[in-house]
């Protein structure tokens, strides 16, 4: 049976020229029926995949139906594994690709790298062992293309394939550069306007300082005028009416602020870096005093001044200036005045909010000199005015008391001539800083403060005097300094607001900007000088203000005794 088999192949395949068509026909035929069968499953196959399996039934095929066949029924057999294996491989396909959920169509299996080296000597447990091999290693590469095709799928349906900078091209390096510091550049324009921008900062904060626009400059009939003029900010002028300006604001997402007491006035806003000089010229809008507006901001103004007035901690800082000034001066009266005509805020308004002698502050400035450009062009062009000197009044020392039995606590603090330059005055106040009592300095005064029951009221005066009586030590003057240089350095990483406001007040105090000179202004203060100060402060005359109830707090006269 086995020799008519052998026969009948012979012959077939010298008759069909076997050796050459029969491996094509069954390529064809395990194409057709294979794309058959998945298709029926609502599957596609693509045309790889069926040139694969054709190939492997090339190789298969074209060896045991070779010139060399002369074991008919182990080839046979070894036809029928090979078939079994690679019906295995493609219903692993199937499996696979079902459930990944992914079409096959997206399957590539490159079967011409799998080779099956049978031998006509080999027995079929060999034959069938290397099918099993082959078979295997089939589906492992089937296993890798479709965790390939799993991704290119991905893509298609919008699943991210991409690295995180790719796909959000705006994040952050998570392998930073070098830090560099920002750089500062400053500017004083004709107009009497001076520039000063860093580069640094991520957002920007671009603020308009007026430093007479404080109630220091106010006349004898404009109380009130300089709080009720905080409130014109950003309000109709120039063509434009406060409505629009707000819209131009908050159309690009920034942030408007004001701000203003004895010593001047600030506006200004924050935004995104891109947007800063978009919006700077409305900064500089020339206010029309539309009489809404006016009234408004007159009634802000009685508003803000009335919550003042029920505030200790308000009203103990209006008697220091009071006790130190005089009640009656430019910088002894309060800033929180109400009832300004429109007449008195008009005056002010015109006499004080002008650009010369004015501080352009802006932060996360990318190019001084195009920014340079866009405020001469974009600022009032006008022939500067004249220059106003700022408000003040000599320092004097006195006391000033605000009895208020109702409160329960009594509010005191002492005050004295403090120096002149910034950073030595900084140093100063935390040499004060021992604990018992809270210190405080502004331009040109320098004092502590505390608070007690009414019983305790002498005990907290004594606290007080011996805060500011006794001359510091070296290793006081040691740690002031280092806080004192920590305070300042800080405050230009305290956001671009806080920045702004050190860049303005260096200008005003040392026409000049710079992180490094400002801690080196700090590290040159040496224990010599802080002698020589703490000593010319307590030759000023001491000022008392005491708020609250008052009964047992000292006067003035009894507390000046104490230092001579």
């Amino acid at each position: 049976e086995g020799e008519e088999s052998t026969s009948v192949l012979k012959s077939l395949f010298r008759l069909a020229k076997i050796k050459v068509w029969l491996p094509y026909l069954i390529n064809q035929l395990g194409s057709l029926l294979y794309y058959k069968q998945l298709a029926s499953s609502n599957l596609t196959l693509s045309v790889p995949v069926c040139n694969a399996t054709a190939m492997v039934f090339s190789c298969i095929t074209s060896f045991f139906l070779g010139e060399r066949v002369n074991q008919p029924g182990r080839a046979a057999l070894g036809v029928v594994l090979v078939l079994l294996g690679v019906q295995i491989c493609m219903y692993s396909t199937y499996w696979i690709g079902s459930r990944s959920g992914l079409p096959i169509a997206h399957v590539q299996l490159f079967a011409h790298n799998v080779h099956l080296n049978l031998t006509a000597a080999d027995d079929s447990t060999t034959r069938y062992r290397r099918c099993l091999c082959a078979t295997a290693t089939i589906i492992t590469m089937l296993s890798r293309q479709v965790a390939t095709a799993g991704a290119r799928v991905g893509a298609a349906r919008g699943f991210s394939v991409l690295t995180a900078t790719e796909e959000f091209p705006g994040l952050p390096s998570t392998s930073p550069g070098e830090k560099k510091g920002s750089v500062a550049s400053v500017t004083t324009l004709p107009s009497g306007l001076t520039v000063v921008t860093e580069n640094a900062s991520l957002t920007s904060t671009v603020s308009l300082t007026f430093p007479n626009a404080g109630s220091s400059s106010e006349g004898s009939s404009e109380a009130g005028a300089a709080i009720a003029s905080r409130y014109l900010s950003f309000k109709s002028g120039s063509g434009l009416s406060s409505a629009l300006i707000v819209r131009n604001i908050e159309d690009v997402g920034a942030t408007p602020f004001s701000s203003a007491g004895r010593r001047g006035a600030t506006v200004g806003f924050t935004a995104a870096r891109e947007n800063a000089a978009f919006i700077a010229p409305l900064l500089a809008t020339e206010c029309s005093f539309e009489k809404w507006d006016v009234k408004e901001a007159q009634q802000l103004a009685a508003a803000e001044a009335a919550d003042a007035t029920s505030n200790a901690q308000v009203s103990l800082s209006d008697q220091i200036y009071a006790a130190a000034y005089g009640a009656q001066s430019s910088m002894g009266r309060s800033y929180y005045t109400a009832g300004a005509s429109r007449a008195a805020i008009v005056a002010f308004y015109e006499r004080n909010y002008i650009l010369n002698g004015a501080v352009l502050a802006a932060t996360g400035i990318a190019d001084h000199e195009a920014f340079l450009r866009m405020v001469e062009e974009e600022f009032p062009s006008s022939a500067p005015g004249a220059a106003v000197s700022e408000g003040g009044a000599a320092y004097m020392g006195g006391e000033a008391r605000v009895a208020a039995p109702s409160t329960g606590y009594a509010h005191v603090a002492l005050a004295f001539e403090g120096p002149t330059s910034v950073p030595l005055m900084n140093v100063m106040k935390h040499c004060l800083n021992n604990g018992s009592a809270m210190p405080f300095a502004a331009p040109g005064i320098i004092g502590v403060y505390g608070g007690s029951e009414p019983s305790g009221a002498s005990f907290t005066v004594d606290a007080l005097s011996n805060a500011v009586g006794s001359a510091p030590s070296a290793d006081i003057v040691a740690q002031a300094k280092a806080a004192a240089k920590t305070e300042a350095l800080t405050a230009l990483d305290s956001g671009s607001q806080s920045l702004a406001d050190a860049m303005t007040a260096s200008v005003l105090d040392s026409c000049g900007f710079s992180a490094k000179a400002l801690a080196e202004s700090y590290d040159a203060i040496t224990a010599d000088e802080i002698a020589k100060a703490h000593a010319a402060m307590l030759k000023s005359k001491v000022s008392l203000a005491a708020v609250g109830d008052i009964t047992d707090v000292p006067y003035q006269a009894t507390i000046a005794s104490r230092f001579g």
